[in-house]
């Protein structure tokens, strides 16, 4: 029952992830801090994700992810560029 083992070099899979991750984090000026709490996801983990160092996140963290990357597609927000207010803002907040 002790931590997961970590693989020793990252996969194709966790590659892509973490190139995927960061591209969205980057187009949207999104801080990892930002991002964390918008998904409800730990810093650390979107750190190690972006990082390739996590091999495994559960299934509620792509979820939260896919869900944020279609909210902001939706929105038209996944452009890169500012909301009209300068600053990309939090769902529910004004």
């Amino acid at each position: 029952m002790g931590r997961r083992k970590k693989p020793s070099k990252p996969t194709a899979e966790m590659k892509a992830r973490a190139k995927e991750w960061l591209r969205f984090r980057s187009d949207n000026m999104l801080s990892q801090i930002a991002l964390s709490e918008i998904t409800g996801i730990f810093r650390r983990t979107i750190q190690n994700i972006e990082a390739g160092i996590e091999c495994d996140p559960h299934k509620r963290i792509l979820d939260a992810f896919s869900a944020l990357q279609a909210t902001y597609a939706a929105e038209g927000r996944s452009t890169g560029k500012p909301s009209k207010h300068g600053t990309i803002q939090k769902q529910g907040e004004f």
